[in-house]
C-alpha cells in the first residue's frame, strides 16, 4: 500500500512498529488490573496509548504522501490522534493530586477513546481493503 517512495515505506514501517508496541501494551494491560498492580497497569496503559498515538501520526502522514490512498482517511486518523492526545493529557494529568486526578474521569475517558479507536480502525481497515482491491484491479486491466 505505502510503496510509492522511501518516505512512505519508512513511515508505514515506523507506524507498524509503534502499533506492535501498542498492541503488546494493550495485551499486557488486559492481564494486569489496576487493583492488582497499579504500577504495571499504569505502565502498560502509557505504552498502549502513547504507542497508538505515535502509530496514528506515522500512518496519517504516510496516507497524505500516498496518491492512491484518499486523504479523507488521514483526516479520520487526525481526529483519532487529537482525541487520543486529549486522553493522554487526562492520563498524565491524573497524578494523585492533579486537576485530572479523578479515577472515574480517567476510566470513562479510557473506555471512550478505546471505542473510538476501534470504530476508526475498522473504517480504516475496510478502506484499505477497497483501495488495495481497486489498485490491483486497475493494474490487471492495464
Amino acid at each position: 500500500m505505502f510503496k510509492e517512495n522511501k518516505k512512505t515505506i519508512w513511515l508505514s514501517r515506523l507506524g507498524t512498529l509503534s502499533g506492535i508496541v501498542a498492541g503488546l501494551g494493550y495485551i499486557l494491560l488486559g492481564f494486569v488490573s489496576l487493583d492488582l498492580n497499579n504500577v504495571a497497569h499504569g505502565t502498560f496503559t502509557f505504552i498502549a496509548f502513547i504507542g497508538t498515538f505515535i502509530a496514528l501520526i506515522f500512518y496519517l502522514i504516510a496516507i497524505f504522501y500516498t496518491s492512491s490512498y484518499p486523504n479523507v482517511y488521514a483526516w479520520l486518523f487526525i481526529t483519532c490522534s487529537v482525541l487520543s492526545l486529549v486522553y493522554i493529557i487526562i492520563l498524565f494529568g491524573g497524578g494523585s493530586s492533579g486537576p485530572l486526578s479523578n479515577l472515574t474521569l480517567q476510566a470513562i475517558s479510557q473506555k471512550i477513546i478505546v471505542y473510538i479507536q476501534i470504530i476508526i480502525f475498522a473504517i480504516q481497515s475496510l478502506a484499505s481493503y477497497f483501495v488495495i482491491r481497486k489498485n490491483t484491479t486497475e493494474i490487471k486491466i492495464d
